[in-house]
């Protein structure tokens, strides 16, 4: 991600080509995240955060990007929480097939993993 601006709360994320040099805006906005998921059938999956007017991460989105024309896919809500005492956070699993979305208060810890922009998370430890 890059910031516009000192202070800003938005920021642009850009995808890039490594081969053909190109580059497009993946998504512009209060993001707080990014990882990729797994490639599948040619198509990146992307998995961001998104911020509240409180500053903290409270929703998942993914999109994937078609690898040979670069053209990504209108994003989706992966996950949301509402509750403003959580912060919603996200990893990439170490083999790389799982992003893990992590729930936390100072009290709890919810964990789910998804692999796919078309999969509902699953819970895999809950609150």
């Amino acid at each position: 991600p890059t910031s516009q601006g000192e202070n800003s709360s938005e920021t642009q994320a850009w995808v890039r080509n490594i081969a053909s040099k190109e580059a497009k805006m993946l998504v512009s906005g209060p993001i707080g995240n990014i990882e990729f998921g797994p490639i599948k059938d040619g198509k990146h999956t992307i998995f961001y955060s998104t911020m509240n007017s409180l500053g903290r991460a409270d929703t998942i989105h993914a999109c994937t990007i078609v690898m040979n024309d670069m053209s990504p896919s209108v994003p989706s809500i992966i996950y949301q929480n509402n509750d403003e005492a959580t912060m919603v956070d996200m990893q990439r699993t170490k083999g790389c097939h799982y992003v893990g979305i992590h729930a936390t208060t100072k009290t709890s810890n919810e964990i789910r993993l998804v692999s796919a922009i078309d999969e509902k998370p699953l819970l895999v430890r809950a609150r």
